[in-house]
């Protein structure tokens, strides 16, 4: 896997998309892959002549995507993230979602960069971030069941705060 060129054109679709405000959560910088992606992404900057971010360094944990995700959620979300694999970006999405971020609503693209040896993520993940980036009715899908939930939750809030309202809508539904 040529990790260089994955990272720089998974970047320059970003870029080319007009997003200019791309995080990087990278894996481990003492790791060939880690460096190698980082390179990417910063040679796809250079090459648009936009201003380098700081990349956020990262490590091989889902822990660590989870917490970078609470701290983009809390600082302001970006307009792209792009994630070192698919375990990172797994748990940043979680974080998102928590944090009521939609993807591609408030996240615009999410890009994660996967080995072709490296093990899934998690067993219940249905497919590859990546995946999800090159089919737009996969994330129209997961948009519309996020929006179903929501409204279901709002009507199980509005039960449980004694809103007459919520009834109404659970028995119209």
């Amino acid at each position: 896997v040529e990790q260089f060129e994955g990272a720089r054109l998974a970047t320059r679709h970003l870029i080319d998309a007009g997003h200019r405000e791309i995080v990087h959560l990278t894996g481990p910088l003492n790791c060939f892959d880690g460096r190698e992606r980082l390179e990417g992404w910063r040679a796809a900057f250079r090459a648009a002549g936009l201003v380098l971010p700081e990349p956020i360094v990262g490590d091989w944990t889902a822990e660590r995507g989870y917490a970078v995700g609470r701290d983009l959620a809390r600082q302001g979300a970006p307009s792209a993230v792009f994630a070192a694999d698919d375990a990172r970006a797994l748990e940043l999405l979680r974080a998102f979602w928590e944090a009521w971020l939609r993807v591609p609503h408030d996240v615009a693209r999410f890009i994660s960069v996967r080995n072709r040896d490296q093990k899934p993520a998690g067993a219940g993940k249905i497919c590859r971030l990546h995946d999800l980036v090159a089919h737009p009715v996969a994330r129209d899908r997961v948009d519309a069941a996020l929006a179903q939930l929501r409204h279901h939750l709002q009507i199980v809030l509005d039960d449980q705060k004694g809103n007459a309202r919520g009834d109404q809508r659970l028995a119209g539904h």
